[in-house]
């Protein structure tokens, strides 16, 4: 089979869309021919991965996106956006174009992530959608329309598209993310937290960082945080003013093989976000024995079991939060029965061994090949 990748970011980007696009790309080049476009502040050196610069206005950047993804998919049988406006709109017209079908893995909602970014609303993504409508939210609707199928990671997405785009069940499957199972020994270093991500209003790290100023100062901990994103210079200035330069290590962005061997060594990973479709990191952190606390919200909801694999604090509780993490960097034999039954728990339903599959399963009925 020959697959064509569409991607708005790509390592060492971070975020979703880059973490699972470097995966297929790894796991289905053995033996299906898998090509990627993406969009790149640098030039990928890789023969299979083509990039976009991101250097040009709006419309150039486009124009120059959709003759790559033309160019690409020609031969391909099957194109896999990631995005439904940065790369969704050049990439569904390329396909559609060429008479090839289109996948649309669906992980969050442009216009809501654009208004949070620009300071335009508080609201979650629900409330958002509930009281507004953008030139983005209709684009969106026209792309949902158009492709052929659409992949959600979370049931919790397949209840947004049918709410707030009117997307037919029947278009949609849910395959969960997915992660490589570790075989090697992990060891920890104590006391050590971590973040993986992007930098963005609605990830709540200005209130992870309030959370971990309130710990008992004789209290050795140390956060990592990697990735990159508009809210840095914030950040730094918040830890400046909290007195937590020397906790606080900002990484910026990893390759995935680098920011899973920081998650490997950590005690706890900590995402306090609005807003996931379903995690990687979490995902990750889970399968590699840090054990996760996260917002409660549902697609966090769906993964973790709270206080059996893992630990779910609502939202703007801060107080809270500050008590967990103590509560678990002083008990490291509860950390490690938390960490063993989140083990298992992806073991069960969140390995590529098991998802993949499904994965490719969907594209082959999609291209009617058995």
């Amino acid at each position: 089979m020959k697959i064509l990748i569409v991607t708005p970011i790509f390592p060492p980007e971070v975020g979703g869309p880059a973490r699972y696009s470097w995966d297929l790309l790894r796991l289905l080049s053995p033996k299906h021919f898998v090509k990627v476009v993406c969009f790149a502040p640098k030039k990928i050196e890789l023969s299979n991965v083509v990039s976009v610069g991101t250097d040009k206005g709006t419309i150039k950047r486009q124009w120059q996106f959709f003759k790559s993804c033309l160019q690409q998919c020609r031969g391909c049988d099957v194109m896999l956006l990631f995005e439904p406006l940065t790369v969704g709109l050049a990439g569904l017209l390329a396909g559609k174009i060429l008479g090839k079908k289109v996948i649309l893995k669906y992980v969050g909602d442009v216009s809501w992530e654009t208004a949070r970014n620009q300071g335009i609303t508080k609201l979650d993504l629900e409330s958002y959608l509930d009281s507004h409508l953008d030139w983005r939210r209709l684009l969106t609707l026209a792309v949902l329309t158009f492709v052929d199928q659409i992949i959600t990671p979370s049931v919790y997405l397949e209840r947004v598209l049918s709410k707030y785009y009117f997307v037919s069940r029947g278009k949609i499957k849910a395959i969960p993310n997915s992660v490589d199972l570790p075989v090697r020994k992990i060891s920890k270093i104590k006391n050590q937290i971590i973040y993986s991500g992007r930098l963005v209003d609605w990830k709540n790290l200005d209130l992870v960082l309030h959370a971990l100023s309130h710990l008992s100062k004789t209290s050795p901990w140390k956060l990592l945080i990697v990735g990159d994103g508009p809210e840095k210079r914030k950040l730094v200035q918040l830890c400046a003013h909290l007195k937590l330069k020397n906790r606080v290590q900002f990484l910026g962005s990893l390759n995935p093989g680098e920011t899973l061997g920081r998650i490997v060594q950590s005690e706890l990973l900590i995402l306090f976000s609005d807003y996931e479709g379903m995690s990687h990191v979490i995902l990750e952190g889970m399968a590699n024995g840090a054990v996760v606390i996260a917002s409660d919200i549902p697609s966090n909801a769906d993964v973790i079991a709270d206080k059996s694999t893992g630990f779910l604090v609502p939202r703007q509780n801060i107080d809270l939060l500050t008590k967990t993490v103590a509560q678990l960097l002083a008990n490291p034999k509860f950390c490690l029965e938390i960490s063993q039954k989140a083990r298992h728990e992806i073991e069960q339903h969140y390995t590529w061994s098991t998802n993949l599959p499904s994965l490719i399963n969907a594209f082959n009925n999609l291209i009617g090949k058995s």
